[in-house]
């Protein structure tokens, strides 16, 4: 039954309150409305991805803040600098993630790997 699903793009599973799972004809979606679906999924995740990326921006901010506190009196604010680190951290980390899984999803390969070896 999945391997029907899986090459009849046109069906999908619909639950019911009466039987568990059933069968319903969908017409097949045409290429505009392909396109438009297509565009507002990179919209999407552009926007999910400026977060990481403001996540890691505020981190420089607070990092350089604390940096400044070293000639104050009052001493060096660990904590400011910590949730600095934390914050740009987890910004790296997210945005080198989504590329390294978007590389292997597109089975990216560098061109001159070769020239490194020398």
């Amino acid at each position: 039954m999945r391997q029907i699903m899986d090459n009849a793009a046109h069906f999908r599973y619909i639950k019911n309150n009466t039987s568990p799972v059933t069968l319903k004809a969908v017409r097949p979606l045409e290429d505009t409305e392909r396109k438009i679906i297509v565009k507002k999924e990179r919209v999407l995740a552009l926007l999910l991805m400026l977060l990481p990326v403001a996540s890691a921006i505020y981190g420089v901010k607070l990092i350089r803040d604390a940096l400044f506190t070293l000639f104050e009196p009052d001493g060096f604010q660990w904590g400011l600098m910590l949730l600095g680190l934390f914050l740009f951290m987890i910004g790296i980390v997210f945005v080198g993630g989504f590329i390294r899984y978007r590389d292997r999803k597109m089975n990216y390969r560098p061109r001159f790997k070769d020239d490194l070896d020398d």
